[in-house]
């Protein structure tokens, strides 16, 4: 079973919605197999759109809504992703009603590169899996932050066995052809390129 926090009135709720297991079901609701790097985006009013076990993606009713979510899954075995951040949910403000999944590579698998979805308000996949320019194999973490201007955002991942942080930038005209390489990391391989990343 799961924890549903509740961040507006407290207090949390357990929940057989996901399963414990990577591999066991791919019922439409409950079972669903999850296992490392997954995420979920709601709406203004917190409603729930949209959720992703990092391979796949389903609507607020359970509705499978996408298979082809490319978050590393160790060389495409399974039916859920692995990594350990894996997948991000991120929408720009001026944009509300287009939500990014944006993916990472896993470090067993070697692949696949960082890569994005997009979905409308109402859960529904308007854009499948897309490489980012620039793309390259990257270690498991991935964070977003605003831009400076307080409206676009960062996306930033660690390109893996390298120094290179790679931050895109999205506008409300989706992301911007070139990433920003910044070689100041440590680079990682095996379990170190496991770790999360965050602003």
């Amino acid at each position: 079973p799961g924890i549903i926090l509740n961040f507006d009135g407290g207090g949390f709720t357990k929940t057989t919605l996901f399963s414990d297991s990577c591999c066991s079901s791919n019922a439409p609701f409950y079972g669903i197999p999850v296992y490392e790097g997954i995420t979920s985006a709601s709406d203004d009013n917190g409603d729930l759109v949209d959720f992703s076990n990092g391979r796949f993606a389903w609507d607020a009713t359970g509705k499978e809504v996408s298979n082809d979510i490319k978050e590393g899954n160790e060389g495409g075995f399974n039916k859920v992703g692995s990594a350990s951040q894996g997948i991000l949910s991120v929408r720009h403000p001026l944009v509300p009603e287009k939500y990014y999944l944006v993916t990472t590579s896993d470090v067993i698998g070697a692949g696949p590169n960082v890569s994005y979805n997009t979905f409308d308000n109402s859960g529904v996949e308007i854009g499948g899996n897309t490489e980012l320019p620039g793309s390259f194999i990257s270690a498991e973490g991935i964070a977003a932050s605003f831009h400076a201007n307080g409206i676009d955002i960062w996306i930033t991942i660690l390109q893996r066995s390298s120094p290179n942080f790679h931050s895109w930038l999205l506008t409300c005209d989706g992301f911007k052809d070139d990433p920003v390489i910044s070689p100041v990391a440590n680079p990682v391989t095996g379990d170190p390129a496991r770790g999360g990343i965050a602003f």
